[in-house]
Parts: structure tokens; C-alpha cells; sequence
């Protein structure tokens, strides 16, 4: 699978989402992130 293609379906996802939810999602994604 493209990465590219994978990011622009996430984007495309979060676009259908309320704002509370991409919030909460983002930084969860960033806290798993950088905990490595």
C-alpha cells in the first residue's frame, strides 16, 4: 500500500468526524509517537 494514498485516506477520514474526535485521535497518535 502508498503511504501517500494511506495519509490521504486517514485525512479523508477525520473529515467525517466531529472536531472533539480528530482532537482526541490526534493526540493520542502523537503520545504513541513519541513514546518510541
Amino acid at each position: 500500500m502508498n503511504q501517500k494514498w494511506f495519509i490521504e485516506a486517514e485525512i479523508e477520514r477525520f473529515h467525517q468526524l466531529p472536531e472533539g474526535t480528530i482532537i482526541l485521535i490526534a493526540t493520542r497518535k502523537i503520545l504513541n509517537f513519541t513514546r518510541h
